[in-house]
């Protein structure tokens, strides 16, 4: 299914073994259990599965919209996931964020029956147990391997616990050595035992990197005169900005929006260039040319319309809402019975507005002002429009002229110049 081009997709990838011959065969589904509604497409996305196949190796990449995109209603839903293969069938349930831009489905898919995110288990057999996870006694404190609890510092006076600048429980024991008690990073639990075996005292504090290694860290030789964890964590708040109302400094930067998006989303510089500095303003833009380099003769286009091989054109930056028009000052044109001209935009190779209808289906004959003549005859037809961005490429609006022809006709651009004007009169209301 092709979405609205404003829905935020999420690229999501995943695999399925079958154990032991490698890559497993089947499909997978996910279902959309809502109707989306809005956007700046003002679209209607109905309900409906998406299918992704499993190849060869057993895998699948599948674009879905993300299930928390702001600009649409609702919001926070989730998909139901059903995988087939050989192996079985496994359910579960998908939610996908509008700020990634791609996922592993083993990461985030949560299995039917399986924990919710963020829930962290342990085996029973670890808790108390040498190299496992301290136990809480009767009091709610923790003991160390003889049984005696750990309740303060020693006669340096640590206190029993503080937290460091990634949120990880640090304990501080008799010796001074100092403990993690917590969840790192990468979900590593790590015991007082083992953080005591590096045997760091408080005279140099640790930290505990992402993969559990410990290293010691500069702070405050004298426990008394400062704790250097407690620094870092005040150091480190200092620099974030306010969620509400922040004071930034220097160059912030900013994803730059879609042309002509039109919600709450933060506008750059790049993109306010482009909604105004680049089209019209309030000031009437106007591109002309007098063309006298050499008569034209269309080309045999087989019945179908072409842009003029050949032809002058004429480019003009635009936004979304400019009116925009074309007027010929002064053409001479010889025609022939089997040859039609017209005026038309040009986006990228693609004819995408004509003038003789004012839609991307011309009409059948082209404008009539050039229907065709065996004498010379002069013509100036005016071409005008409001720009959608399907007329835009590359911030431009470019009008040429088009033809339907078996290769006969001459359009005069030498010794009787051709001469014309594209202008972007701004943002209007055109009735």
């Amino acid at each position: 299914m092709t979405f609205p081009a404003g829905l935020t997709l999420v690229s999501v990838h995943g695999r399925a073994d079958f154990l032991p011959s490698g890559g497993a065969s089947g499909q997978a589904r996910f279902d959309r259990p809502v109707t989306l509604v809005g956007g700046v497409d003002n679209s209607i996305v109905p309900t409906r599965p998406e299918y992704a196949t499993l190849n060869a190796s057993g895998e699948f990449t599948i674009s879905l919209p993300a299930t928390n995109d702001p600009d649409w209603t609702p919001v926070n839903w989730a998909y139901s996931v059903e995988i087939t293969t050989g192996g079985g069938v496994t359910r579960g349930t998908l939610q996908l964020d509008y700020l990634t831009t791609a996922v592993e489905l083993a990461d985030l898919l949560q299995v039917d029956g399986a924990a919710v995110t963020g829930t962290t288990y342990i085996a029973l057999s670890s808790r108390g147990a040498a190299g496992g996870v301290a136990a809480l006694d009767v009091d709610g404190d923790v003991n160390d391997a003889a049984g005696n609890k750990i309740t303060g510092g020693g006669a340096s006076g640590i206190p029993a616990t503080i937290v460091n600048a990634k949120g990880d429980l640090i304990a501080a024991t008799a010796d001074n050595t100092v403990a993690r008690l917590g969840v790192g990073t990468d979900g590593q639990v790590l015991t007082a035992a083992a953080a005591q075996a590096t045997g760091l005292s408080w005279a140099a504090p640790v930290v505990y990197e992402a993969a559990g290694a410990v290293t010691a860290h500069a702070g405050a030789a004298d426990p008394h005169t400062g704790y250097a964890l407690e620094t870092d964590v005040t150091a480190s708040l200092a620099l974030k900005a306010d969620l509400a109302s922040p004071g930034l400094t220097g160059n912030p930067t900013a994803p730059t929006q879609t042309a002509g998006n039109n919600s709450t989303r933060l506008a750059t510089t790049a993109f306010v260039t482009t909604a105004v500095g680049g089209g019209g303003g309030s000031a009437l833009v106007v591109k002309r040319a007098i063309v006298g380099s050499g008569n034209i003769t269309p080309q045999n286009t087989a019945g179908a319309w072409a842009a003029l091989t050949g032809g002058p054109t004429l480019t003009i930056p635009a936004s979304v809402g400019d009116y925009i028009s074309a007027e010929v000052m002064g053409a001479l044109y010889q025609g022939a019975s089997s040859t039609f001209v017209d005026l038309a935009v040009l986006a990228g190779a693609s004819l995408v507005r004509f003038g003789s209808s004012g839609t991307s289906t011309p009409a059948v004959e082209g404008d009539p002002a050039f229907y065709h003549d065996t004498t010379f005859r002069s013509y100036g037809p005016v071409f005008d429009f409001v720009a959608v961005s399907g007329d835009i490429d590359g911030g431009n609006v470019t009008v040429c002229f088009a033809v339907k022809a078996t290769g006969s006709g001459i359009l005069f651009a030498d010794a009787y110049p051709l001469r014309w004007r594209i202008l972007n009169h701004g943002p209007a209301t055109v009735s």
